[in-house]
């Protein structure tokens, strides 16, 4: 397979905005050769050989997108770009900050028992905000508290 079979248009109309009522009922495209057919998830084995080697990726989306405000009130949200197991008090992270311009070094962000303070601009992607957590756990915040990042073509 080369990159460029994978290479095709796929109108915005034909993105799903909300995912199917049961899992077998999401929408799936099969694509032989030249022909394209849409059909349902639920019907994937009658498309794959006998003898196939099916590979499930039980992974799931961390919840890195957080609602969080500075000590004068201000709202800010960020997307944790790395967050690692244990990460408490004295640890650092990255993340990438909507409205980061009216955020300064030493400003701290709050949510429940989690403080992060702004140490700086990211080392490694000019993009993200380096924060140090100075309160709180991480984990525990974004798994009860945190989003699903979503794409940008899905609106919600």
């Amino acid at each position: 397979m080369r990159p460029e079979d994978l290479d095709y248009t796929l109108p915005a109309e034909q993105i799903a905005q909300e995912p199917a009522p049961t899992r077998g009922d999401a929408r799936m495209m099969v694509v032989r050769g030249p022909r394209i057919e849409h059909t349902r998830a639920r019907l994937l084995p009658e498309h794959l050989p006998s003898d196939a080697l099916v590979v499930v990726n039980d992974s799931r989306v961390v919840p890195a997108r957080l609602h969080l405000a500075r000590d004068d009130g201000r709202p800010f949200e960020l997307l944790v770009c790395d967050p690692a197991p244990g990460l408490g008090p004295g640890a650092g992270l990255r993340a990438w900050v909507r409205g980061a311009r009216r955020l300064a070094i030493g400003d701290r962000l709050r949510r429940g028992e989690l403080v992060l303070r702004m140490v700086g601009a990211d080392p490694i992607d000019p993009r993200a905000r380096a924060f140090e957590i100075e309160a709180g756990e991480l984990l525990p915040t974004l798994e009860a508290q945190g989003e699903i990042p979503l794409p940008p073509y899905i609106r919600r």
